[in-house]
């Protein structure tokens, strides 16, 4: 009796265990992977890089149905400490302390068109944190030219992989 109160107490004690245990969860959480909304609309990105050539941080999704297939914040330089700067018109080269945002969408007959670009308002910015030697830019409500036609708002971080 003794022998079987004790198988019993073990199979009590791994199926507490078991029923007990959670399951990690392998997927990437929303904040490691580069994303953005404009007019309502969200999209992410499917590979983040810092071009050392054209000093900008970009996210591309060649997608057809996506806002823009390539999205950028443009800086005088990398990056190298956390901070803070302001947001320019895209037609301006920025300085130590700016930034300029840029969407590209790319087509076969096009190459590529400029399809929206910021503004440049007062107070527009983008925050960079850098995280073992890689950029994070985080936006929001920043005012952009869509097209040329309109004006939209834009939010969004793009995260270097």
């Amino acid at each position: 009796m003794k022998k079987i109160l004790s198988i019993l107490a073990v199979v009590f004690i791994v199926i507490l265990g078991t029923v007990g245990c959670k399951k990690s969860n392998t997927a990437l959480p929303i904040n490691t992977i580069s994303h953005w909304e404009l007019d309502g609309k969200s999209d992410t990105g499917t590979t983040t890089l810092y071009s050392d050539q054209q000093n900008y941080i970009s996210s591309n999704q060649y997608i057809s149905d996506t806002i823009t297939n390539v999205l950028a914040v443009q800086f005088s330089a990398k990056p190298t400490t956390n901070a803070k700067f302001a947001v320019v018109g895209a037609g301006i080269t920025p300085n130590s302390k700016e930034c300029a945002i840029l969407g590209i969408t790319v087509t076969p007959s096009t190459a590529s068109i400029i399809n929206i670009q910021s503004i440049g308002n007062a107070g527009d910015s983008v925050t960079v944190a850098i995280v073992d030697g890689k950029i994070t830019a985080t936006f929001s409500n920043i005012e952009i030219q869509d097209k040329g036609i309109f004006y939209s708002l834009i939010s969004g971080v793009l995260i270097q992989q």
